[in-house]
């Protein structure tokens, strides 16, 4: 048999001669000789070296000659895995038996040459992460990375494997960040691939906190109360999440008109409830009521989202026969009646869904709506009026009705408050002065006489104001002290100074009115807030001075609403007053029922006490 040699390694070849009868001959040198220098090469002390795998005959001659024959075997000079990185791609929280690859293992000799039918031994530094098998073929186990070796003849390949998941990521998106504790909204997910491509896959959805908000199998959320909840929605190995807060359902700023009111919730969501009569309540009725000559209205209770949802409102005040609201970009919309043009876009018509006021290019930030009319501050602090003008409440020296808003006679003068009443508007200015205009019959324009001003006139006394409100036909303001000054008419009581029946032409203190931030005046009655306590005087038809009373009586000095109640914000409207308790920060109304403008039930005509209103639906 032939002599074997790797190709690595090399061969020594001995060379003896013989003579006569066997006998060795010594001292010869022997010339050497390879059959094919191309496989192996000999030098001349018979070291064979290997060039390449093969068959080659080595010959020695000294005068005569002798050869053996030697074969080249391959000899593994290294490894190398094919491909040198891979991945397992899978699809469920726990990897299948299909979840597998198969990868190579190539070995190489000593001279670049590929070999064949080469055993190879396989080993996974990270068996919990992936298995290897005798053949190669490499079964994922969990998420990670393993190393896996290939060794043959002493040499190694090293490749690694990496077990991922199929979905890359997975985003979740949400219609909104913020909502209100019964809202519903539907969430979305998507997974993506590595490469960015979506692909379709299931989701399961989990709340962090069920108590505050439920997801369905489909990402629809009903959120049952205020708090804070992230949404996550899971395929395979990835998650995506989003938070969302839900706000308290309530109202945080109210407004009350003649038989329907008004607020805005968190995140500027308008709501109104009452008498639907010429649109008013910005919303379609649900449901009929009557009032005390059986005459059927359209009515909504409980408080109900007002037409045009997309409008977030920062205030907005209830009139008479209609009312207007301020969007947070500072724009203007009215709703409800526009008889004498108090909508305030150019005659287009009123109705339900509010509608942009014509101004230009102007903004604004405060509001007040009267009985026909209304006003409203620009940035700058100038009035601008709209609506009824027969009394030249508009301010803007001539009596004509204004479809548009159009600013007072004297824009000289900066305002940083203003109040719209029954015929007359006041106002007060940055530095505190008051001004009034419009109707003065019974003295409400407080310049000491009963005449009535087209422009602004200053209230007589020289005193200065942090709060004014024009009511039907009389007016109260809160002075820097917290004292209260009322002037106008006092047939009911409504300037709270112990007597009814008359007018005061100039402002007129409550006796002992002191500790007062709040003030508000109707058409009949007025109410406030004194060291965090609501009260009211004048006349209550309807219960609507809260003092427990429904018999129709005079309240002629400032008395606290049943049961002390503690209250943020008051409002008085036609016939009823609704203020915020600062206790529950939710809203409570008492006075005329008729029209369901109490916010929580039909069945009682009216109420001296307060109410707590439905939450906003």
């Amino acid at each position: 048999m032939p002599d074997t040699i790797r190709a690595t390694d090399r061969a020594v070849f001995f060379a003896s001669a013989t003579g006569k009868d066997n006998i060795p001959l010594p001292n010869l040198r022997y010339a050497w000789r390879s059959s094919d220098p191309t496989i192996a090469t000999v030098d001349s002390a018979g070291v064979v070296t290997p060039v390449r795998t093969g068959t080659v005959t080595i010959r020695a001659s000294a005068g005569k000659v002798g050869h053996a024959t030697l074969v080249i075997l391959p000899a593994t000079e290294a490894v190398r895995i094919v491909p040198v990185t891979d991945t397992i791609f899978v699809d469920e929280p726990v990897a299948t038996a299909s979840d597998s690859l198969r990868i190579r293992a190539l070995a190489v000799d000593v001279f670049g040459q590929d070999l064949e039918q080469v055993a190879f031994e396989w080993h996974s530094t990270s068996p919990a992460v992936a298995t290897v098998d005798a053949t190669g073929l490499v079964r994922a186990v969990s998420l990670g990375v393993t190393t896996v070796t290939a060794t043959a003849q002493g040499r190694s390949g090293q490749g690694l494997v990496h077990v991922v998941p199929v979905v890359a990521a997975v985003e979740v998106t949400s219609p909104a960040t913020q909502v209100l504790a019964l809202d519903t909204l539907q969430l979305s997910a998507v997974a993506r691939a590595y490469d960015g491509t979506p692909i379709s896959r299931a989701f399961g959805w989990t709340s962090s906190n069920p108590s505050v908000a439920t997801v369905d199998a489909s990402g629809r959320v009903v959120f049952l109360a205020a708090g804070q909840v992230t949404f996550t929605a899971r395929s395979a190995f990835r998650v995506g999440s989003t938070t969302i807060t839900a706000l308290e359902r309530r109202l945080v700023f109210i407004d009350a008109g003649e038989d329907f009111t008004c607020g805005v919730a968190p995140l500027g969501r308008g709501y109104c409830w009452g008498v639907t009569d010429d649109g008013r309540t910005a919303a379609e009725a649900d449901s009929s009521c009557f009032d005390g000559l059986a005459e059927q209205h359209g009515c909504i209770l409980p408080p109900k989202r007002m037409n045009r949802p997309d409008l977030r409102f920062a205030t907005l005040s209830a009139g008479g026969e209609s009312a207007c609201g301020i969007t947070i970009d500072q724009q203007l919309y009215c709703w409800g009646s526009d008889t004498f043009g108090q909508i305030g876009n150019g005659g287009a018509g009123g109705g339900s869904t509010p509608a942009l006021a014509t101004v230009k290019q102007e903004r604004f930030t405060v509001l007040s709506v009267g009985h026909q009319h209304a006003c409203a501050l620009n940035l700058t602090g100038t009035a601008y009026c709209w609506g009824n003008d027969a009394f030249g409440q508009l301010g803007d020296d001539r009596r004509g009705h204004s479809t548009t808003p159009i600013p007072v006679a004297d824009t000289t003068l900066q305002f940083a408050v203003i109040s719209a009443g029954g015929r007359h508007t006041c106002a007060l200015t940055i530095s505190g002065a008051a001004y009034c205009w419009g109707d003065g019959a019974q003295g409400q324009l407080g310049n000491g006489g009963t005449l009535g001003s087209e422009v602004p006139t200053p209230v007589a006394g020289g005193l200065s104001f942090v709060a004014i409100s024009a009511g039907g036909s009389h007016t109260c303001a809160i002075d820097t002290v917290g004292a209260v000054h009322c002037w106008g008419d006092n047939s009911r009581g409504q300037l709270g100074v112990g007597v009814s029946g008359g007018t005061r032409l100039t402002p007129t203190p409550i006796p002992g009115a002191s500790g007062y931030s709040q003030i508000s005046a109707a058409v009949r009655h007025t109410c406030g807030i004194t060291s965090g306590v609501a009260v009211c005087w004048g006349g209550s038809d309807f219960g609507e001075a809260g003092d427990g009373n429904v018999i129709p009586h005079d309240v002629v000095v400032p008395t606290a609403v049943s049961g002390a109640f503690q209250a943020s914000a008051i409002v008085a409207g036609y016939n009823h007053t609704c203020a915020i308790s600062s206790v529950s920060q939710l809203t409570w109304c008492w006075g005329s029922n008729r029209f369901g403008t109490l916010g929580n039930e039909y069945q009682a005509a009216a109420r001296a006490t307060p109410q707590l209103v439905a939450r906003p639906r």
